[in-house]
């Protein structure tokens, strides 16, 4: 298993990052983040705009699964060329009564 650290995105409909769990879970998985930005998702895995980092180093998700493409599996690294074929979110719900 790899611990991972996991970019938080910022978009206008996010919360203010002392009201957000995205900031607060990018926070305490040792992600900078800047307090004057509303945050929104929380992405975990190797999308360009956001690739997770292998804890303690500065390898992305992208880069480690170059390196062990049978972390996919080799029906997934054959169906998807070795890329991970999805990207999981942790995202901010927001509900308007």
């Amino acid at each position: 298993m790899l611990a991972l650290q996991c970019p938080a995105q910022n978009y206008a409909w996010g919360r203010p990052a002392d009201k957000s769990e995205v900031a607060q879970l990018a926070k305490a998985n040792g992600v900078a983040i800047d307090d004057t930005k509303p945050f929104a998702e929380l992405w975990m895995g190797t999308h360009p705009s956001g690739p997770a980092v292998i804890s303690g180093s500065d390898t992305t998700l992208r880069a480690w699964l170059e390196q062990h493409p049978e972390a996919l599996g080799e029906a997934v690294a054959a169906r998807f060329g070795g890329e991970l074929p999805y990207l999981f979110k942790v995202r901010l719900m927001c509900f308007f009564l």
